[in-house]
C-alpha cells in the first residue's frame, strides 16, 4: 500500500493534533477477524505530521497481531532517533518486554 499526503487528521476527527501521512506499507499474513490475525510487516514512514511536526524516517519490520509485535523499528529524525530490537507481548494481564534499544 502506498500512501501520499493522506489526511490522518480528518480520518481520527483531530485536525490539530494529525496531519498528513506519506508511507509505503507491506502485509503478508492469516487471520479473518481481529482476535486471530498476524502479519509480517514492512513500513516505511516517509512523513507524518503530528502536532505539526514532520517527523521523518520510521521504518517498523516484523510479525504483528493484536496483543505482540516482534520486530524492528527505527527512526531517524532530527528531533528523535531511536533503534528498537525485541518483542512486546499483550496478551496476558502483566505485559512482557524484551528488547534492545539505542
Amino acid at each position: 500500500m502506498i500512501l501520499e499526503e493522506f489526511d490522518v487528521g480528518s480520518l481520527l476527527n483531530d485536525p490539530e493534533t494529525f496531519g498528513t501521512v506519506s508511507l509505503t506499507a507491506s502485509a503478508i499474513g492469516t487471520g479473518v477477524k481481529k482476535d486471530d490475525l498476524e502479519a509480517n510487516v514492512n513500513v516505511l514512514v516517509e512523513e507524518a505530521i503530528v502536532n505539526g511536526y514532520p517527523y521523518r524516517g520510521l521504518s517498523i519490520e516484523g510479525t504483528a497481531s493484536p496483543t505482540m509485535f516482534d520486530g524492528k523499528a527505527a527512526m531517524q529524525d532530527s528531533s528523535i532517533a531511536f533503534t528498537f530490537n525485541g518483542k512486546v507481548d499483550m496478551s496476558e494481564k502483566n505485559p512482557a518486554y524484551k528488547f534492545t534499544s539505542m
